[in-house]
């Protein structure tokens, strides 16, 4: 594993072929990029992963979780997702490290999305549910005060945000909502926490919920949102946290490439990404995992 403070990562070399959805005539590649601080060791050394989102993150957890080695999930390894009836998601992916056999121990996974979630229930997700800024009936102490079932550390912890497809559906305005979001994330960054991946908007003009609909402007909404993304999260960093890290993990790219050539990722055609007309299947969920998990470890800080 090559040391760097700051890394793009390309798309992975596959064979191309013919799109098959036209995309927006200004359409270009969103890369996802790394810039670690000094509290970024790889993702394998991660003992507690805080995960914040809406239904492609979501493992069924209502509530504050409270996982445990038996447990690291939480819940019953994958948890109860938006894929195929018990099957893993991205995060059971990604913590299973390729194999359920690996599920046991670290690192511990403290899920808090929940279906149909925009930004500002993450915001309450964070502030209420982790942070216990607000009251709650809930009786698990929140994790982010770090009791004694999260003893987590700026080290050995990543939070994860993926937020704005429900957003987006509503007409959300990306430069307020993205800023909300980001003052949220200030709040986890006084708490102690110093490492962060936030996961753009896949391109939705391509996905079965919408790829019949009338294209009426040249950039897609989620090309504005994924835009204006990238730009705050570089400036939330660079404003005062320059030890934080900051993975920005592509959803658009990924899906892109998949949709260009389903046959080079296992899917006889498009259809196989989906189990309906919005929700990714598992095998879908697979390669998100193995994408997040190249980012991740190809980004560790260079020491001084």
């Amino acid at each position: 594993m090559g040391n760097t403070r700051s890394k793009v990562l390309p798309a992975p070399s596959e064979p191309v072929t013919e799109q098959v959805q036209p995309v927006y005539a200004n359409s270009e590649p969103v890369p996802s990029f790394a810039d670690a601080g000094p509290h970024w060791h790889g993702w394998q050394p991660v003992k507690h992963f805080f995960v914040f989102g809406a239904s492609y993150c979501s493992i069924g957890i209502i509530g504050r979780p409270r996982p445990s080695d038996e447990l690291p999930l939480g819940t019953a390894w994958p948890g109860t997702t938006y894929a195929e009836r018990g099957a893993p998601n991205w995060v059971g992916h990604l913590v299973a490290r390729g194999s359920p056999d690996h599920v046991t121990g670290v690192p511990l996974t403290f899920c808090y999305a929940v279906g149909g979630a925009r930004v500002d229930n993450v915001r309450r997700q964070i502030r209420q549910l982790f942070l216990g800024e607000e009251e709650s009936i809930d009786p698990v102490q929140p994790a982010g005060q770090k009791p004694d079932f999260a003893p987590w550390t700026a080290d050995d912890s990543l939070c994860s945000t993926w937020v704005g497809i429900n957003d987006l559906a509503f007409g959300a305005d990306p430069e307020e909502n993205i800023a909300r979001l980001l003052e949220a994330h200030t709040k986890l960054y006084d708490a102690g926490l110093r490492n962060f991946m936030f996961v753009n908007a896949p391109p939705l003009h391509r996905f079965p919920k919408y790829a019949s609909r009338k294209r009426e402007t040249a950039t897609s909404p989620e090309e504005r949102w994924n835009a204006v993304l990238a730009r705050k999260v570089a400036e939330w960093k660079h404003d005062g946290r320059e030890d934080a890290s900051v993975f920005l993990y592509s959803a658009y790219d990924t899906f892109s490439r998949v949709f260009d050539n389903p046959p080079a990722y296992g899917f006889q055609d498009t259809k196989g990404m989906f189990v309906d007309h919005l929700h990714p299947s598992s095998a879908m969920h697979k390669i998100i995992a193995h994408d997040i998990a190249e980012l991740l470890d190809g980004a560790v800080h260079a020491p001084v």
